[in-house]
């Protein structure tokens, strides 16, 4: 199953990752196909569909009330896209302690690249895709 994993990550994380850097967008179609292909992996290991499913659930609580926060301060926090693809990470990589660590190592990823961007261009930046840092932590936990 975990060969399964780093694949539906690479394959779609690299799409996902892409379309981030161009637009800032995340396709709801792109996660909807990773969702997808990824329930047909774990229908092969129901318990792991079950606890998959579950993890994704916690996280979509969780960020939900925090996304919705943060439309009210535009420019600032997550946009819609990324809580999506958090709650279809955390989906993929199944267990709750792998999607928190994928989380928090993006988190350290997004930090780096706004670091780095805003010495580059010399102002502080508010905005970054975050898609790749979490695709990235994402196959770090792994």
């Amino acid at each position: 199953m975990t060969l399964f994993r780093y694949l539906d990550l690479l394959i779609f994380g690299s799409f996902i990752a892409l379309s981030d850097i161009r637009s800032s967008r995340i396709p709801n179609r792109m996660l909807a196909s990773f969702a997808l292909i990824t329930v047909i992996g774990y229908s092969l290991v129901p318990k792991e569909l079950v606890i998959a499913s579950a993890s994704a659930l916690v996280f979509a609580l969780i960020l939900l009330p925090l996304y919705l926060l943060s439309v009210r301060k535009k420019g600032l926090g997550m946009g819609g896209g990324d809580v999506k693809l958090i709650v279809v990470l955390a989906f993929v990589l199944g267990r709750g302690d792998r999607a928190l660590g994928a989380l928090l190592l993006a988190s350290l990823i997004g930090l780096v690249q706004i670091i780095a961007l805003s010495i580059k261009n010399r102002h502080f930046l508010t905005q970054i895709p975050f898609g790749p840092a979490l695709i990235v932590g994402s196959l770090l936990a792994l």
